[in-house]
C-alpha cells in the first residue's frame, strides 16, 4: 500500500491472519509527514500540536486484537517546523519499543527549537488496551537559554510575559 498523507508519503504492508488468535505482522515507513496535519483528525480540539516533519519506520508483530502480545518498534525522525500560535517545533529522534506486554519510549528531542530534552519512559500495557497502560520514567531538560525559551513560549502562545522580563 502506498499513499500520500498529511503532505508526506506512506508505504505499508501487513500480513493479517484469518484466525482471531493467530499472529500477524505489519510494516510501514513514511517520510516528510506534517505532524500538525496528521494530529488534527484525531485531536481536533488540541490547543497545542507538534510542528515537525516526521519520517520513520514501524515493524510490529503479534495478535492484532491483543496489544499485550505485540512485539516490535516504531522509530521516528523529526525535522523541526516553526514555532507558531498553538504549534511547538519538535526535532530529534524517538523510538517506541513493544515486547511482552511492556513498552518503552526513548528519545532526545529538541523542543521549541531551544529546549534539549532526554526522554526515557516505560510502562506495561494494561488489559491489552493502550489507554490502560502504566507510565513511569523521566524527561530531563538540559541547560536552556531562558530568554530564548520565553520568546518561544510567547510565540507558541503558552506564556504571556514581557519581552524584557529577563
Amino acid at each position: 500500500l502506498k499513499l500520500a498523507f498529511a503532505g508526506g508519503a506512506v508505504t505499508a504492508a501487513a500480513l493479517v491472519p484469518f484466525s482471531p488468535d493467530a499472529r500477524g505482522r505489519a510494516t510501514a515507513s513514511w517520510s516528510r509527514v506534517n505532524a500538525a496535519l496528521a494530529v488534527a483528525p484525531v485531536a481536533p480540539d488540541a490547543e497545542l500540536v507538534p510542528s515537525a516533519f516526521v519520517s520513520g519506520q514501524l515493524d510490529v508483530e503479534g495478535i492484532f486484537s491483543n496489544v499485550s502480545t505485540w512485539a516490535g518498534a516504531v522509530r521516528l525522525q523529526l525535522a523541526p517546523g516553526r514555532n507558531a500560535s498553538g504549534r511547538v517545533a519538535v526535532a530529534g529522534n524517538l523510538t517506541l519499543a513493544l515486547r511482552d506486554g511492556a513498552w518503552r519510549l526513548d528519545g532526545q528531542p529538541r523542543l521549541a527549537g531551544v529546549v534539549p530534552a532526554r526522554i526515557a519512559a516505560r510502562g506495561r500495557l494494561g488489559g491489552g488496551a493502550i489507554a490502560s497502560s502504566t507510565l513511569g520514567g523521566a524527561v530531563r531538560i538540559a541547560q536552556t537559554d531562558l530568554p530564548a525559551l520565553l520568546a518561544a513560549l510567547r510565540t507558541i502562545g503558552i506564556a504571556d510575559t514581557p519581552a524584557d522580563v529577563v
